[in-house]
């Protein structure tokens, strides 16, 4: 079952030095392999971290245990743009903020609904000793399936294909139940702007002009946390770890890939921790160079479109929006319709503008600024992946390194999370050095 907490953030343990052999509590597996979908898939927030958590003490004798998925539920994109939605200064962006939060609450709640139900089944797979892990392979096999059977692995053996089989008939209903979750997850909009427009109650035009003309905020907004707007963390196992285990926890894999290979670690001592915290800044800090250096690029980008279309926002909605009766379609709307390859004057519910030749006259009017905004915004709604990042990182390598050394005190402080001193710093700077001679 899952248990949702209030998200912590977690340090490094330290106690005696002890290897721990960590292994995932096995119907969790399932629920990991299904968020590697659903975060591939972009139905669940972009930055969810997958970690462990120890069902006992760390430091009991039977160290040797199965470990809790813990799931962390996070999107910096969505933090900034919240933040944005408040730092606006009325109460349309303080309206939007809520709607927001309420969108993205909806939608983690549907996730959580369904992997709950991926894991009491896997806990019930478990039962006829048959592989938890596998559940979550087999249930995405089934659903290719007209007739709705798994797609078995060539080398199982019969007596376990024959227990798929009855498990799979034996709880078809509740398959049936998990396949309507997973499409629930599915057709649930995807953003804020269509969760408006598929609310019953009638959302005000100031609300939704804002939502439009505010897309890209989330650029410009603060990566600060607010109480009011946490990660969510949710706990997959098979008991309920105490107080006492969450400061024991551990984010192991932030790709949540091969979280349940069984591996060793073990707690350092005070120099050992110092010399880790060191290392592990010279190793991380490249990398967090490149991203505050690729969210500079993207607030240039941000200003340039800004000012591409400086004015064609209220001339637009004056001929096409709010002013001729049409509140849910903007000059944005367009250039969405137009990079997704649909009619320029598409709206929202599927219907053409009626004034549609006057649409498009108003793109070919201003054709070359909106080619050049649509440009950019193509570039911006698609955030890198980590293959992505590195790419960047190699092809960008002197400018990043500039931006990293004119910028180290921040960078470290916030990867060391406390003011980092002059001594700090220069024992950095010196292992830095021996890590490139």
């Amino acid at each position: 079952m899952s248990y949702i907490t209030p998200a912590t953030w977690k340090g490094v343990y330290d106690g005696p030095k002890r290897e721990i052999h960590l292994n995932i509590d096995e119907p969790a597996k399932s629920v990991i392999k299904e968020l590697q979908v659903l975060k591939k898939d972009g139905l669940i927030d972009q930055d969810t971290m997958v970690g462990a958590g120890p069902t006992k003490n760390l430091l009991s004798e039977n160290a040797d245990q199965d470990w809790m998925a813990e799931v962390t539920f996070w999107s910096e994109r969505e933090n900034a743009q919240w933040q944005a939605y408040r730092a606006e200064g009325t109460a349309t962006g303080l309206q939007a903020a809520n709607y927001q939060q309420q969108w993205l609450t909806e939608r983690r709640q549907l996730t959580t609904e369904y992997l709950d139900q991926i894991f009491t089944l896997a806990d019930s797979f478990e039962d006829l000793d048959l592989d938890a892990g596998m559940f979550s392979t087999l249930f995405r096999g089934s659903l290719e399936q007209e007739d709705g059977q798994p797609v078995l692995p060539s080398n199982m053996s019969p007596d376990e294909a024959e227990s798929v089989e009855l498990f799979w008939n034996q709880n078809q209903e509740k398959i049936a139940e998990l396949e309507k979750s997973l499409s629930k997850l599915v057709e649930f909009p995807s953003d804020l702007d269509g969760w408006l427009s598929s609310q019953d109650e009638p959302v005000a035009d100031e609300v939704h002009q804002l939502v439009d003309r505010m897309k890209n905020a989330w650029i410009d907004g603060s990566d600060q946390i607010d109480n009011s707007f946490r990660p969510m963390e949710v706990w997959y196992g098979s008991s309920l770890p105490s107080s006492e285990d969450y400061d024991n926890a551990m984010v192991v894999d932030e790709d949540m890939s091969g979280l349940w290979v069984e591996f060793k670690k073990y707690a350092p001592d005070a120099q050992e921790i110092q010399d880790y915290t060191i290392w592990n800044d010279i190793s991380g800090l490249f990398e967090m160079a490149a991203a505050r250096y690729m969210k500079q690029e993207n607030q240039i980008l941000y200003q340039e479109m800004s000012t591409l279309v400086s004015g064609l926002y209220s001339e637009f909605d004056t001929q096409f929006g709010r002013g001729a009766g049409f509140s849910d379609f903007s000059l944005q709307d367009m250039v969405d319709n137009y990079l997704a390859g649909k009619p320029l004057a598409q709206m929202d519910d599927g219907r053409v503008h009626p004034d549609f030749q006057a649409v498009e006259s108003f793109w070919e009017n201003h054709e070359l600024a909106l080619l050049h905004y649509s440009d950019r915004q193509e570039r911006l709604n698609t955030p890198p992946k980590m293959s992505d990042l590195n790419r960047y990182m190699a092809d960008n390598r002197a400018a990043i390194e500039r931006y990293m050394m004119t910028n180290l005190d921040s960078l470290l402080t916030q990867s060391r999370g406390d003011t980092v001193t002059d001594e700090n710093k220069a024992a950095y700077l010196q292992l830095r050095a021996s890590a490139r001679a």
